[in-house]
């Protein structure tokens, strides 16, 4: 570790920090932040998490398709938020 560098830490756990990508890292964590809440209030209003990310349609594709994985399924529909 750099003297620049940071750490962030909380109850689950610790992460390790390069200065130079700290603003990137950042940025990620509050676009992942936004979702999850807006996600959150979907579901208080009705939406279900399963709805909302079509699970229903992962599980048919999976079904013609046993590799096929949620985390592809996520990307493949726009609803990777950590990406």
């Amino acid at each position: 570790m750099g003297t620049d560098d940071l750490v962030f830490a909380d109850r689950d756990g610790v992460l390790f920090l390069a200065a130079d990508v700290v603003d990137e890292v950042l940025a990620t964590a509050h676009t992942i932040n936004d979702t999850e809440r807006e996600q959150a209030r979907r579901i208080r209003s009705g939406d279900t998490l399963r709805w909302q990310t079509t699970f229903d349609a992962c599980l048919s594709r999976r079904a013609e398709d046993p590799t096929y994985t949620f985390r592809q399924h996520l990307r493949r529909t726009g609803g990777a938020i950590e990406e």
